[in-house]
């Protein structure tokens, strides 16, 4: 991460790499990719917005209908309205910190730009390959829970035309909500409603989070090039190359201190959608158990209120993880020194591994409104924290 900056188009460039083609494409079908110019780009983001409001609106509706008089479908609805809610956060967050997501990837771009070294880009490489990976499991796994969410309840028209009986089946219910306020009068008007919205907010979810996989395994493999630097210096001191060797330490310093800053901003980038993220699995958790609690003689929405659940339970989990690898990798780099053959470095260079060591002792990590960090214990803690709610929401019941 050199001092010369790299213009807006060449990092554009940059990320139609393969590694990362698939995340720009999805950003740039919601609209979310910082680097894209013109009017376009905002008729997405408000198209996309339109989408998700007006399934809040809808929802609010319902909240106001069934609360206080048929707690089933109020927490049915708060389950749908939490999870537009998330949406919605979402892609505020991240349009509204696109000129901190340009620096990002400028960021990245410029680190692969000035890693020559063989082994360094063969680092990056691999990290980028796991995130490309990932992030195409991603995709598949969120695409298929939205499918089935949306277009399970509409399986037995579909059946009608295929094998039809003496009397035609009915759709599933999507939603027990109050479309008092919708012009929706038959089921084809309700798919294509929950076809759209469902696709929307996929769409917003596999943008933000599968990018947000991309950036945290460039951090990864960052604090992996610092540890190949720092073993690259003890190498070449035991070659008898002092000053080479205080060299390389200066520049994997240098690239930690780097690697921090970058963190940090990603961190302030991503902090509104994950603290909304813990706010609606909380209330995910809470409402969502008494919906299956209620559904439990009727199996097809269970299996579909499970599915909605279990989506969202993963998607904080993945989140959840990606902090946790953070903080061990940097943990790492505080005991890495110690595990080499720091010995035989100058005097001069063991105190620039002071120096390091001294910066790598508190970890680094990620958080959601500055108040929760991301890993999987708290994770666990969230998810206690939740069930106990649901005793409290079963008295109102």
């Amino acid at each position: 991460m050199a001092e010369e900056e790299m213009k807006i188009n060449e990092v554009d460039d940059f990320f139609d790499l393969h590694y990362f083609a698939l995340n720009k494409k999805f950003q740039i079908i919601t609209g979310l990719w910082p680097l894209e110019t013109g009017y376009l780009k905002y008729l997405k983001q408000g198209a996309m917005a339109s989408v998700i409001i007006w399934n809040l609106i809808l929802f609010s509706h319902a909240l106001g209908t069934f609360c206080g008089t048929n707690m089933d479908y109020c927490c049915e609805n708060m389950i749908a309205f939490v999870y537009s809610t998330s949406a919605i956060f979402k892609l505020i967050g991240i349009s509204t910190t696109g000129a901190k997501f340009t620096v990002i990837y400028r960021m990245i771009a410029r680190n692969w730009r000035n890693t020559t070294d063989k082994v360094e880009r063969s680092i990056l490489e691999k990290y980028a390959l796991i995130s490309k990976r990932l992030s195409l499991i991603y995709i598949i796994a969120f695409s298929c829970i939205a499918t089935i969410v949306t277009q399970l309840p509409f399986i037995p028209l579909l059946l009608n035309v295929i094998m039809p009986l003496n009397e035609s089946r009915e759709a599933i219910i999507v939603i027990n909500t109050d479309y008092s306020i919708t012009p929706y009068t038959k089921s084809g008007h309700l798919w294509v409603h929950y076809s759209l919205t469902g696709t929307t907010t996929a769409a917003v979810f596999i943008a933000t989070d599968a990018t947000f996989l991309l950036v945290v395994f460039q951090i990864l493999a960052i604090f992996e090039v610092v540890k190949q630097r720092i073993r690259q210096a003890v190498l070449v001191a035991q070659e008898s190359s002092e000053q080479k060797s205080y060299g390389i330490l200066i520049k994997a310093v240098q690239l930690h201190k780097d690697a921090i800053q970058f963190l940090q901003l990603t961190d302030e980038a991503n902090s509104l959608q994950f603290f909304a993220g813990l706010g609606g699995t909380i209330f995910m958790i809470s409402f969502g158990s008494i919906a299956l609690l209620i559904r439990m003689d009727a199996y097809a929405d269970l299996f579909r209120v499970v599915i909605l659940t279990m989506g969202y339970l993963f998607q904080l989990f993945i989140l959840c993880l990606l902090g946790e690898l953070v903080i061990n990798a940097s943990t790492e780099l505080f005991n890495f020194p110690m595990l080499t053959d720091w010995h035989v470095l100058p005097i001069k260079s063991k105190k620039l591994i002071l120096f390091f060591m001294g910066r790598t002792i508190r970890p680094s990590y990620y958080t959601a409104g500055g108040l929760y960090i991301m890993n999987v214990q708290n994770f666990a803690s969230i998810i206690k924290t939740a069930v106990s709610y649901i005793a409290v929401v079963l008295q109102f019941r």
